[in-house]
């Protein structure tokens, strides 16, 4: 999403004009944990920036090499942007967990590790299973909705009847319903 010298992704989804109070407007705080949570809940070894973790701004500056006044971590901003940080700290706390560990796979995921739902105003429903030589009785349960509308995704049957846990996201959700512009794990007993 950003690298040490780049623009930040937060500068690329608004201007520091729009900041009110050392903090980005509410939808694009919405997008970037969108964003952080898709990189941090993806196969292979994720990337972040100093500073990311709570929505580092460098003024909209894309070219920093030598910026030292733009580069410096401005450590007193993260009491604004506290939230930002802790569901950072949720999504690497959930990756590095035991339940996580489908998102860690060994080797380049098979076609039969997953499955696929596409619903909705662009929302994605993502089924991971476990490698077929490891026996771990669940299955794990990405809900994406980058759009702006609450939706229900239609999930395929393995998904019903069987004890699920939401493990990221808001606890009093329905399995299938997402908030717009979220995130959602869920753990499904096989």
């Amino acid at each position: 999403l950003e690298s040490h010298d780049d623009l930040t992704f937060v500068d690329r989804l608004c201007s520091p004009e729009e900041w009110e109070n050392a903090r980005p407007p509410s939808q694009v705080i919405a997008q970037a944990k969108l964003a952080i949570g898709l990189l941090l809940l993806s196969p292979g070894i994720p990337m972040i920036a100093s500073g990311q973790d709570y929505l580092r701004s460098k003024n909209g500056v894309q070219n920093t090499y030598q910026r030292g006044d733009l580069n410096a971590l401005k450590y007193n901003l993260f009491k604004e942007t506290q939230d930002f940080h802790n569901w950072t700290k949720e999504v690497i706390s959930l990756r590095s967990s035991e339940e996580g560990e489908l998102f860690r796979p060994y080797h380049f995921m098979a076609e039969d590790r997953y499955i696929s739902v596409k619903g909705p105003h662009d929302t994605i429903a993502q089924i991971i299973f476990a490698e077929s030589d490891i026996e771990i009785p669940y299955c794990l349960l990405i809900l994406i909705n980058p759009s702006g509308y609450e939706t229900n995704i239609p999930l395929p049957e393995i998904c019903y009847g069987k004890k699920e846990t939401i493990l990221l996201g808001e606890s009093d959700s329905q399995l299938g319903t997402i908030q717009p512009l979220c995130l959602q794990v869920w753990k499904i007993i096989l």
